[in-house]
C-alpha cells in the first residue's frame, strides 16, 4: 500500500521480516551470486584439498560474515539516510559506483597481465 507524504515521495508499508526474507531469496537466487560462491568454495576445496562436507564450517562463516556486514551496512544507511540530502546521496552513490568500477578494472587488468605472462 503506497501513500504520498508532504514531499511527494511515496512511502510503502513493509513488513521488515518479509522484506528480509525476500532479500535473502533474491540474493540467493541471483546467478552471479551463485557463480561467485561456487568459485570461492571450489577454490578453497582445491587449495586445501578438502571434501565438500568438510567445508560446512567455512560456508557457515562466509554466510555469517556476509549477513552481519550487509545488516550493519543497511542499519547505518537507515540511520544516516534521513540526514542526507538527495544531492549528497547522489554524490555518495557516484563515489561508490566509481570505486566499484575502478576496483573491477584494476582486478581485470591484473588478470589480463597474469594471463599474458602465462601464470594462469
Amino acid at each position: 500500500m503506497a501513500s504520498a507524504d508532504t514531499t511527494g515521495m511515496y512511502r510503502y508499508a513493509v513488513d521488515p521480516v518479509m522484506a528480509f526474507i525476500q532479500a535473502v531469496v533474491l540474493t540467493a537466487s541471483n546467478p552471479v551470486t551463485i557463480l561467485f560462491w561456487a568459485g570461492v568454495f571450489s577454490a578453497k576445496a582445491a587449495v586445501l584439498q578438502r571434501t565438500p562436507s568438510s567445508l560446512c564450517g567455512y560456508m557457515a562463516g562466509c554466510a555469517a560474515a556476509t549477513a552481519s556486514f550487509l545488516s550493519s551496512l543497511s542499519l547505518l544507511a537507515g540511520y544516516a539516510g534521513p540526514y542526507l540530502s538527495p544531492a549528497m546521496s547522489a554524490v555518495l552513490n557516484g563515489i561508490i559506483g566509481v570505486t566499484i568500477l575502478g576496483y573491477g578494472l584494476h582486478r581485470g587488468l591484473a588478470a589480463v597481465k597474469q594471463f599474458r605472462q602465462g601464470l594462469v
